[in-house]
């Protein structure tokens, strides 16, 4: 299992760095839209309606203006950043991570519930059944390594 999160990981990395054009594109055009928009409201205005719902409009169209330079700011420095070089070393690392935190919680219950969770989708069910040899409880539960995922790319990614 730890493979394989390593190489989700990896993959989804590696998908982010695709999709950097297509969300800048994206980010160009909202900054387009709202430009339009704030030429609009300043004519508006210009033209002796400055109405205090006129200004707040402007306010609103500033705030996503910055906003969107922001987040345009991030791509570009994704961008920069370049594809990750997922050598072996990087490998043994992130296993050595993910192996020392398994051991952790297994050795910290109390430190271990609060991850868990996080990872837990919905409550863990304990069944009682009968078996050969006693009487056990069988556990069951849906789990996401979502946030997992998401520390480990963050370690994957250059820069």
């Amino acid at each position: 299992m730890v493979d394989d999160v390593i190489d989700r990981a990896v993959e989804l990395c590696t998908e982010q760095k695709a999709s950097l054009s297509s969300r800048r594109e994206a980010l160009e055009a909202d900054l387009r839209r709202v430009g339009t928009e704030l030429a609009r409201l300043t004519e508006a205005i210009a033209g002796g309606e400055a109405l205090p719902t006129v200004v707040e409009a402007i306010r609103v169209r500033e705030r996503r203006r910055a906003d969107l330079m922001a987040q345009l700011e991030h791509v570009d420095g994704l961008a920069r950043a370049g594809t990750p070089n997922v050598t072996r070393a990087l490998r043994a690392e992130l296993r050595e991570r993910l192996t020392s935190w398994s051991d952790l919680l297994g050795s910290n219950p109390t430190d271990a519930r609060p991850v868990l969770r996080r990872l837990l989708e919905g409550r863990l069910v304990a069944t009682p059944t009968a078996r050969k040899g006693g009487r056990w409880y069988e556990i069951t539960g849906t789990t996401s390594y979502g946030a997992l995922l998401a520390g480990l790319v963050a370690l994957v990614a250059p820069g």
